[in-house]
């Protein structure tokens, strides 16, 4: 400042020190254009009273070397003194119009050495909004400039340069600092409080009733970066960043930092900086920006609370989702290297972890552990280790567990051997790989031994009726890709004594709300007997097959399918039905004993032989598509008697509702006690 007022000074009050200006009232010298180191003015002219009035100095234009540009420029001096060697003017105005403020005016003084040894100026400044004391005091031993009482009622006038198009913003801000400097080192502060409501014009980015409190020092030696040390307070208002709410009563943060601002080189050392924010937990990290953008990144998170986060950061991106109604609970520390604009090094720590989820698709109890991963330009990470006391998938129980993995570039591995509890039973893996993380092309493949699972366990945790037997066998290749679950080969196990085969099996969506299920099923030599016993339906003694083809389930719900039972032919066992069955056929087939058995006699019998059975059902489009072992008397047979007494059960119904079929077959199983027959 003083090499651009002092000789422009100097030059202007030797010009009209002469004789024979005290010839006239007021002089007036046009100057035109002056440059000077670091300056450049067009339009100077110079308005001097010689007798009473203001002394005034007008540019039109004042350009800096650093494209800064004043127009307009005007300073009156009510009484203009010149002491020895110096100058003040007292009873000052200034006004100027300056770049992002428009208008200004000042009231003040201003008393300087005309060698530029000193300079002591105040001003108290004023412009459309904004209002504030403005002084400056430099002599040989340094220099100062105070902002006092800087008060911004509009403060989107003031930021619009650096605001996005279209914003509307209100509100206020209030600042106090200093700078100071020796010629040796430049220090100062910046205290400010902003109370700020508004949003810009995507609606993408808002506040309300805002208060945030900074506080910024700085220091730096000679012309090396600036030492900065900031902070920031907010415990009041709201803030959105679609899709990010943040009600800061609720979560009080404070930002720390320190950083280095290379002005040469244009770069910002981000030494450590520390965000802390209740209900949350503590971020802290250091990093690296330049004119090309980030460089480099290191974050930790400590004691960060699983419900807070996902309340607050999580849920917003998942709405709509198939994650969009969780429940975690327990803590997590999470560690993030970043570096040549790709993430480096990522890992999280579980302590204790709860997860729900409100449709009860999948639940974890008591998860811990260190999940570690490299990006694909380093080396593999150790193996991580999880463990969980107890966790369940799409209804089916898993138990405890500890699990090794290797997270590395966009796949993760879990090494062959590890053994996965399900029900009573397990899964012993031979491979498990996630490729494609990341990316619109998630692949998942899955192989695994089944060691015995007891079914009445499986189908009682998955709300199926019960079944007898076990599943074990082998899990052929299992896949998952745009978001379709395959199965690679055929699923084989034992059920109610019999061999079950399972072909096609597919599952579309499976943690969407309709997913979408299909496969072929197979069933061969079942024993009746422990079949009816589950059921309660009465009791049949007996082997069959059955095949349901084509099974299509959406959300669950069978909508197309093609399934049959019958008795194989030439297997010789002992052949019985109980009355109980009998009755509960009838009513699930809409069919009534024939030949000459009538239901009066039915009575003195409990049980009676058969040759064969069976019924048959096609659903397509809601109908049931009905029919059994061998055409009869206009109808078809779900029962062929032999022996006496002879009965058969004859079905004549052959397209049924599927509501009504399976509610009929509802009340079946859900009777007590064996229907009367009269």
């Amino acid at each position: 400042m003083a090499r651009i007022a002092y000789p422009l000074v100097l030059a202007l009050l030797s010009l009209v020190a002469t004789p024979h200006a005290m010839a006239v009232d007021r002089l007036s010298l046009d100057l035109g254009s002056v440059t000077g180191e670091g300056w450049h003015t067009e339009g100077l002219s110079l308005r001097l009273p010689l007798r009473d009035g203001d002394t005034e100095i007008r540019i039109d234009t004042l350009r800096l070397d650093d494209g800064t540009e004043l127009t307009g420029l005007s300073l009156r001096c009510g009484t203009l003194e010149l002491p020895a060697g110096g100058l003040r003017c007292e009873a000052g105005t200034l006004s100027a119009t300056l770049p992002h403020l428009g208008k200004v005016h000042g009231e003040g003084h201003l008393a300087l050495r005309l060698d530029g040894s000193r300079l002591d100026t105040r001003w108290r400044l004023t412009t459309t909004g904004i209002e504030g004391h403005l002084a400056v005091r430099s002599d040989p031993d340094g220099w100062t400039l105070d902002l006092n009482r800087l008060r911004v009622s509009d403060p989107g006038r003031l930021l619009a340069d650096w605001l996005p198009a279209g914003t509307d913003l209100g509100g206020e801000l209030s600042a106090d600092g200093r700078l100071s400097g020796d010629g040796q080192r430049t220090r100062g502060w910046l205290e400010w409080r902003a109370e700020l409501s508004g949003q810009d014009a995507s609606g993408r980015l808002a506040a309300e009733g805002l208060r945030v409190d900074g506080r910024l020092m700085a220091h730096r030696r000679g012309t090396g970066p600036w030492a900065l040390r900031a902070s920031l307070d907010s415990e009041q208002g709201q803030a959105y960043a679609e899709p990010v709410f943040l009600d800061l009563g609720e979560h009080p943060t404070r930002l720390t930092a320190g950083v280095d601002w290379d002005t040469t080189e244009g770069g910002w050392d981000v030494r450590h900086f520390t965000l802390r924010q209740q209900g949350q937990g503590e971020l802290t990290g250091q990093g690296r920006l330049d004119r090309t953008g980030l460089r480099a990144l290191s974050l930790r998170l400590r004691d960060g609370r699983a419900d807070g986060l996902y309340a607050v950061y999580l849920h917003p991106w998942l709405l709509g989702g198939n994650l969009d109604q969780l429940q975690p609970h327990g803590r997590l520390d999470a560690r993030l290297e970043w570096a040549e604009g790709a993430p480096q090094v990522a890992e999280v720590t579980a302590r204790g972890l709860q997860l729900d989820d409100a449709q009860q698709r999948f639940a974890l109890r008591d998860f811990s552990g260190r999940l570690l991963w490299h990006g694909a330009d380093r080396e593999a990470p150790p193996q991580s280790r999880l463990r969980w006391r107890e966790a369940s998938l799409l209804q089916l129980p898993l138990g405890e567990t500890a699990l090794r993995l290797t997270a590395h570039g966009r796949e993760v591995r879990l090494p062959p051997g590890q053994r996965l509890p399900i029900v009573d039973g397990a899964l012993r893996v031979h491979q498990l790989r996630l490729s494609g993380l990341g990316t619109d092309q998630l692949d998942i493949r899955f192989e695994a031994d089944i060691l015995p699972i007891d079914l009445r366990a499986l189908t009682t945790a998955l709300d199926w009726p019960p079944l007898s037997g076990t599943l074990s066998g082998r899990l052929p290749e299992l896949s998952y890709r745009d978001g379709r679950l395959g199965l690679g080969g055929t699923l084989i196990a034992q059920v109610f004594g019999g061999l079950l085969r399972v072909d096609q099996l597919s599952l579309e969506d499976p943690f969407g709300p309709a997913p979408v299920f299909r496969a072929d099923l197979r069933m061969r030599s079942w024993d009746l007997d422990s079949f009816t016993e589950v059921l309660e339906l009465g009791r049949i003694e007996g082997y069959a097959h059955a095949d349901i083809l084509g099974l299509h389930l959406i959300g669950w719900e069978p909508v197309a399918f093609d399934a049959r039972i019958w008795s194989p032919e030439g297997t010789g066992e002992r052949r019985r039905i109980s009355q109980r069955a009998v009755e509960n056929i009838t009513q699930i087939g809409g069919s009534t004993p024939a030949d000459w058995v009538s239901r009066q006699f039915l009575r003195f019998f409990d049980t009676f032989r058969y040759r064969r059975l069976g019924i048959s059902c096609r659903l397509e489009g809601g109908v049931c598509h009905m029919g059994g072992v061998a055409p009869a008397n206009g109808g078809y047979y779900l029962i062929e008697g032999r022996a006496l007494p002879r009965l058969n059960i004859i079905g004549f119904a052959t397209e049924v509702s599927w509501p009504a079929l399976r509610e009929q077959i509802g009340q079946v199983l859900a009777q007590e006690e064996a229907p009367v027959v009269d």
